[in-house]
């Protein structure tokens, strides 16, 4: 199944900047919604949603694209509350959710505090597995760059996540392909170089966007995502082809549809749809 990635203003009806320039190219949200189902994009994710964002304006856009015959993903954050807090919050939004759907991904950022980071994840991964055993907590594989990014830790890498993760079956990764290649051709290495065998078999969730001039977030090209997917493949992923390209990263040298439809389009043909 193809996702997209959406922001949070975007669907709420806020959006501003060449996201919106995007959705105005399709004639507006809705007529986007239909245009992207038509395209085979079955799944929206929400980016972000965390406990101050309010419930009406959710659930609205929930409505919405249910009502459009989506179903939903979240692009949540990491806050230090208690696994039973974060139930409590978010417990009226699940409902919502597993009245459509049977299965959702909330892919979560690590916090460069690694203590904290496994303290919550167990916390919150025992919590849900107890009441909501659908869902599926996916740590987020990031960027490690260099002495003047010290908040990017060696522990966000995808093949350290598997030693941070709480033992559960309902925790594991989202591989963030973009993220990843910049990685890969920082360490020397082969941008087709695929993850260890340990993390592919816990990728839970991905986002799927390409580099330009070491730039994360631009349209999709075969190279290297062929190879990332037909590793995941072969690693019996069933989870959500989800494309993170972000129109603020390529607006200023293509055609703002273009690249977003030209993305949704390889990513069909690599995946045979």
């Amino acid at each position: 199944m193809i996702g997209l990635t959406l922001k949070y203003p975007t669907l709420a009806g806020d959006g501003k900047g060449p996201e919106q320039a995007l959705i105005d190219s399709w004639g507006g949200l809705d007529a986007a919604l239909s245009l992207l189902y038509r395209m085979n994009v079955r799944s929206i994710e929400i980016s972000f949603i965390f406990s101050k964002m309010p419930d009406p304006v959710t659930k609205e856009i929930l409505s919405r694209l249910y009502g459009a015959g989506m179903r939903v993903s979240i692009h949540g954050v990491l806050e230090d509350m208690t696994g039973e807090a974060y139930l409590e919050r978010f417990d009226s939004l699940f409902r919502i959710i597993f009245d459509h759907q049977d299965d959702l991904s909330i892919t979560l950022h690590g916090l460069t505090d690694l203590p904290a980071t496994k303290r919550i994840t167990g916390d919150w991964s025992r919590a849900l597995l107890n009441t909501w055993p659908g869902i599926t907590l996916a740590v987020e594989s990031q960027r490690v760059r260099d002495e003047s990014f010290p908040g990017e830790k060696e522990h966000f890498r995808i093949n350290n996540i598997p030693a941070t993760l709480p033992k559960s079956p309902n925790i594991g990764i989202c591989w963030d392909m973009g993220h990843y290649a910049y990685n890969v051709v920082r360490s020397g290495l082969p941008i087709e170089t695929v993850p260890s065998h340990e993390a592919l078999s816990l990728v839970r969730h991905t986002h799927i966007h390409c580099l330009k001039d070491m730039d994360t977030h631009h349209p999709i090209v075969p190279c290297p995502i062929s190879a990332y997917i037909a590793a995941l493949k072969e690693a019996g992923y069933k989870g959500i082809y989800n494309i993170e390209v972000k129109a603020d990263k390529y607006i200023s040298y293509m055609d703002v549809r273009t690249g977003m439809e030209d993305s949704i389009n390889t990513l069909r043909e690599i995946l045979g749809e």
